[in-house]
């Protein structure tokens, strides 16, 4: 079942932060023109980064600021982490979720590719697919960011969310193959929403897809990759959205 999740977290944690509603309903591309300095000079983007959010007094304003830093490096994720954020949180109102939860999840979502900020920036922006070895290193991913948010003192429910966000419902996912319901909640909404806001964006390696095709797509991962429950709700969610 669906459980109405606060874990230990409470809503002070986050100050007077407040979810926003992005006009962003369905991005259909990124620009990769991005400041040449910022991207010449990614390589040292991290100490840079973490000294910049050490110094931040929120945790809001310390995922902003992280997820800034690796626009800066891979471009073509230029507003994606924002997207999941909007998608995220689209999904968990439409299950009537608490606001602390909310708060907490669009945080992970800002944060959940963070650990790219560590990899070969030739890989991110490799116009082409994968081949087996750099999506190994692409799947490390998820340890390094739960690593560099630990360095921060990030609330334990960001950094697990950020963990397990490509881990799989039927429990071939990664990095630790957990499987249906010990997935935590706030994972198996991102995995959704970082899915679709893929599959309707431009990529180096691909077109954008049409919006039914997207859902479709969604529908034919049900128990699979995703939770049965969560993609009928988020379905339902867009639906609502374009209404």
């Amino acid at each position: 079942m669906i459980r109405k999740t606060t874990g230990s977290f409470v809503l002070h944690a986050f100050g007077t932060f407040k979810p926003r509603a992005l006009k962003n309903p369905f991005r259909k591309g990124v620009n990769p023109s991005i400041d040449a300095c910022l991207v010449s000079s990614s390589e040292a983007l991290l100490p840079l980064a973490l000294r910049r959010a050490n110094c931040l007094p929120s945790v809001q304003e310390k995922a902003v600021a992280l997820m800034r830093a690796l626009e800066a490096k891979d471009p073509y994720t230029r507003g994606h982490s924002e997207s999941v954020a909007f998608y995220s949180t689209l999904l968990a109102r439409e299950l009537g979720l608490e606001t602390a939860f909310i708060e907490m999840l669009e945080l992970a979502a800002y944060l959940h590719d963070i650990g790219k900020i560590m990899i070969d920036r030739r890989i991110l922006v490799k116009p082409a697919q994968l081949n087996q070895a750099e999506a190994t290193i692409v799947r490390t991913h998820p340890e390094i960011g739960v690593r560099l948010l630990s360095t921060l003192s990030m609330p334990v429910e960001i950094r697990e969310a950020v963990l397990s966000h490509h881990e799989r419902f039927d429990g071939s996912g990664y990095p630790t193959r957990l499987a249906g319901y010990d997935i935590p909640l706030a994972s198996r909404i991102l995995s959704i929403a970082d899915a679709f806001d893929a599959m309707i964006s431009d990529r180096p390696y691909r077109n954008r897809k049409e919006l039914n095709r997207s859902l479709t797509e969604l529908e034919a991962g049900i128990g699979t990759q995703f939770d049965p429950q969560l993609v009928p709700e988020f379905i339902r969610a867009i639906e609502n959205s374009l209404r």
